[in-house]
């Protein structure tokens, strides 16, 4: 699978929102490795960031949150968008190369996980 795709990141997770990440996570797959870069997009509006994935050749991104509008203007640019993808960038990079990434959500252990399980449980002793 060769193939170059992007991730907006925050820390080390897929950011919640393409048009309010800072930084652009460009993977260029190649079968038995990848190479990544990172860009930052701190001050860019979509269409500026739309215009470097064009410039990266990147035919795929993966975000979590992305408006209607937003994936009309990628797909305009020959960019496929998979979208409601949570997790860990690296979980999120392996599915995707083992062919297991279709809008699905990456588990992470993160704290929104401990507080629901914390709320479910005070619930449940009501």
């Amino acid at each position: 699978m060769n193939s170059i795709i992007a991730i907006p990141v925050f820390r080390d997770m897929v950011a919640p929102r393409f048009d309010f990440s800072e930084k652009l996570l460009i993977i260029k797959i190649a079968e038995e490795d990848f190479v990544k870069e990172m860009i930052s997009t701190r001050d860019a509006s979509i269409d500026e960031k739309i215009s470097i994935l064009k410039r990266c050749s990147v035919k795929k991104l993966i975000c979590h949150g992305v408006k209607a509008t937003e994936v009309e203007l990628l797909n305009q640019a020959q960019i496929e968008v998979i979208f409601m993808v949570t997790g860990y960038v690296d979980d999120v990079v392996k599915a995707y190369k083992n062919g297991n990434l279709k809008m699905m959500s990456i588990e992470a252990n993160c704290c929104c996980k401990r507080r629901r399980r914390r709320y479910r449980h005070q619930h449940d002793e009501n």
